[in-house]
């Protein structure tokens, strides 16, 4: 006599099986069509402090300026079902010094210096837009985006004080010092997050770019009662290199915050003078810890 039990017990196992075997044979196109379904949009929000390096405006380190503030903005969209992403971030930062000066060099031949109060003020705008592809670094996400950068840095230094020559002669002098440098070129990226465990990942990014542009210095100038105004400017490729890391932790499946550090660079950026007054171009870096807020949907 056969046992009903065993009998129903194999059709549930053999049933098992067969969802089993249908599963697996249909999971690639499931999964497929759930990740051509996902678009997913990326948004973050970031601010933070920073440090401007590089040599100090008219070579006077007390023209250095102090620590800014900064923040930034950006959005990637990757299209459902490839591994394609469009993005675009824009980064604003921003500081000032006010300070007593004084100095000795040699304009034109005469020796002498000069003693005064000046303000410096730096900003810096930033503005990327790439296409982007994921990639297979080691584990966790990651992605190669080549695109375009725009930069527009400008320095401004007023200074009102005294110029003096070393014969006895003294005058009044205010001068305005403005300069700017404008760029727009190639630049090419990696970014990623690498799961540490649990919530929390090391995310990272290092680009670099080559922007053409102009550098140009104004010159307002009143000295012993005489008044004149000068610009000068030039076209030039300006090399950028720019890195951060940060360490995050993730709230969510779309939400997380990363606290880290950051370094912009530009080599040969603003057009100057030294303390001899002769026209230089400067490097200018800045870098500082950021906090940013990240949501994914």
């Amino acid at each position: 006599m056969s046992n009903p039990f065993n009998a129903g017990r194999l059709r549930s196992t053999l049933l098992a099986s067969v969802s089993v075997i249908a599963l697996s044979v249909a999971s690639p196109e499931v999964r497929a069509a759930d990740v051509k379904a996902a678009q997913q949009w990326t948004w973050y929000l970031e601010g933070g402090a920073f440090w401007t390096g590089g040599q100090p405006a008219l070579g006077f380190s007390e023209l250095r300026p102090k620590a800014g503030l900064g923040v930034a903005g950006g959005v990637d969209y990757r299209f459902g079902g490839t591994p394609w992403h469009v993005s675009a971030q824009v980064r604003y930062g921003r500081n000032s010094k006010n300070t007593a000066v004084s100095g000795a060099g040699t304009f034109y031949g005469y020796s002498g210096g000069i003693a005064g109060n000046a303000t410096h003020k730096e900003s810096h705008l930033v503005a990327d837009f790439a296409v982007g592809r994921d990639i297979g670094i080691g584990v966790g996400t990651a992605q190669a985006k080549l695109g375009v950068r725009v930069a527009d840095l400008h320095a401004k230094t007023n200074f009102t004080g005294s110029a003096f020559s070393y014969s006895g002669s003294a005058y009044a002098v205010v001068a305005d010092f403005r300069s700017r440098f404008f760029g727009v070129g190639p630049r090419g990226s990696i970014e990623g997050s690498a799961p540490l465990g649990g919530a929390w990942a090391l995310d990272y990014m290092a680009g670099v770019a080559a922007l053409y542009g102009n550098r140009s210095v104004d010159v307002s100038l009143t000295a012993g009662g005489i008044t004149g105004s000068a610009t000068f400017s030039d076209y030039g490729t300006v090399f950028n290199a720019d890195a951060m890391a940060g360490l995050s932790y993730r709230f969510s499946q779309s939400m997380k915050l990363t606290a880290g550090y950051r370094f912009d660079g530009y080599w040969n950026a603003l057009k100057t003078f030294d303390t001899n007054f002769n026209l230089v171009n400067v490097d200018r870096f800045y870098h500082g810890p950021f906090v940013r807020a990240t949501v994914q949907f």
